[in-house]
């Protein structure tokens, strides 16, 4: 019996490796197409969720995606844009917790919130609620 790997059956079911090469432009790797509007730019193709644990190959499936030409939304990015100095998200977080998660320059203590959320369910519940709506 021969293992397949799960990324290779993915490459096989999307029919990718038949697809031709495509060097994504830099102007559509920084658009970010509006998943929430109905006459958004995705409605007509299939979108994929991946998900998986540290070493699972979601970064080497994105990263054939991107070589076909094929968008990526990177909710990493996302949860990163969405705290930026003057947002919605991190003015948020500010009413909840208060200034204290806030670096010299303003810009959001990852480090502080993420040891402050891990050790208060609440508090973590709390940031969900605010931020997964703007992600």
């Amino acid at each position: 019996m021969r293992f397949v790997h799960p990324v290779s059956r993915l490459i096989q079911a999307l029919n990718l490796s038949k697809m031709p090469y495509q060097k994504p432009s830099k102007q559509t790797q920084q658009q970010r197409p509006a998943l929430h509007s109905k006459d958004g730019p995705l409605n007509s193709i299939p979108i994929i969720g991946l998900t998986g644990g540290i070493g699972s190959g979601k970064s080497t499936v994105c990263h054939l995606f991107s070589k076909r030409g094929i968008p990526i939304i990177d909710t990493d990015d996302v949860s990163r844009h969405v705290v930026e100095p003057g947002s919605q998200g991190l003015n948020g977080i500010i009413q909840l917790f208060g200034s204290s998660f806030l670096t010299p320059e303003n810009t959001l203590n990852r480090a502080a919130l993420r040891t402050h959320i891990f050790q208060n369910p609440i508090a973590k519940a709390q940031l969900e609620a605010l931020l997964h709506p703007l992600i």
